[in-house]
C-alpha cells in the first residue's frame, strides 16, 4: 500500500472512497477478435476526467496473470471495463455493488436479426440495468451499464460490421467483430457509475465489509 516515495496509496487503503476501475485489455489468446480499437482515448478519457486518487484506472491483460493474481485483482475492483469475453466473469469476485462496464459490439438489425440490441437506444445511450450479459448476475448485487459499438470515423481501420448470415449458420460469428465505443457516452456512463460509488463509499463502511467478504472467498479459491 506504499508508493516508491514511501507515501501510502490512497486507492489501496482499506477504508479508501477512491473508486478503482479495471479496464481488460484483449492479450493473444484473443485472436484479435472484439477488440476495443479506441482504448486508448478512452483511458486518456478517464485520467484526464478524474484525479487519480479518485479514481484510479487500471489497464491489464488477465492472461499474463496466475488464477490467484486474477482473483486479488478483480477483489479489489470496483468497476470492471471490458468488452464481452470470458475475462468478463472475474465481476463474480467484485464487491457487492460494484460496477460492471460492458462494450458491445455494433448492433446487427435486419429482418432475421437483432443481436446485441434489445433497446432502441443501443448505440445512442448507455443502458442500465441489473443484469449483464453473462450467466452470473444471480451471483452477485452488481450495477451493469451496457455500451454498444458505433460507426467509426472514416480510416480507423477494423472489422465492424456483423455478418447476417455468417451469424445465422453460427451465433460464434456474432462475437467476432471489433468495437468502437463513442467516447461521450463512455465518460457519462462512467461519471455516473464513480459518482454513485465515491458517494456510497464516503457514507458508510460498505468497502470495507465487501473486502473482508472477498478475503474469505479467496481463501476458499486459493484452497
Amino acid at each position: 500500500t506504499t508508493r516508491t516515495d514511501g507515501s501510502t496509496d490512497p486507492c489501496l487503503i482499506p477504508s479508501t472512497s477512491c473508486v478503482r476501475v479495471l479496464m481488460v485489455r484483449r492479450g493473444k489468446l484473443a485472436k484479435q477478435k472484439r477488440s476495443l480499437v479506441n482504448q486508448d482515448e478512452l483511458v486518456k478519457l478517464i485520467r484526464k476526467a478524474h484525479p487519480e486518487d479518485e479514481v484510479r484506472l487500471g489497464l491489464v491483460e488477465m492472461e499474463s496473470f496466475t488464477l490467484q493474481e486474477e482473483v486479488a485483482i478483480a477483489s479489489m475492483t470496483d468497476v470492471l471495463v471490458g468488452t464481452l469475453g470470458s475475462a468478463m466473469w472475474w465481476a463474480v469476485f467484485m464487491p457487492e455493488g460494484s460496477g460492471v462496464v460492458w462494450l458491445m459490439p455494433k448492433p446487427l438489425r435486419s429482418e432475421e436479426h437483432v443481436l446485441f440490441a434489445p433497446d432502441p437506444l443501443a448505440g445512442v445511450s448507455p443502458i442500465w440495468g441489473s443484469s449483464g450479459h453473462l450467466e452470473y448476475q444471480a451471483l452477485r448485487n452488481l450495477r451493469h451499464v451496457s455500451l454498444y459499438g458505433v460507426a467509426p470515423p472514416a480510416g480507423v481501420a477494423g472489422n465492424f460490421e456483423l455478418d447476417a448470415h455468417g451469424v445465422a449458420s453460427s451465433m460464434m460469428a456474432a462475437l467476432e467483430p471489433d468495437v468502437y465505443i463513442d467516447s461521450g457516452q463512455f465518460g457519462l456512463a462512467m461519471a455516473d457509475l464513480t459518482k454513485h460509488l465515491r458517494r456510497r463509499f464516503s457514507a458508510n463502511s460498505t468497502r470495507r465489509g465487501a473486502e473482508k467478504e472477498l478475503r474469505y472467498k479467496q481463501h476458499d479459491v486459493h484452497n
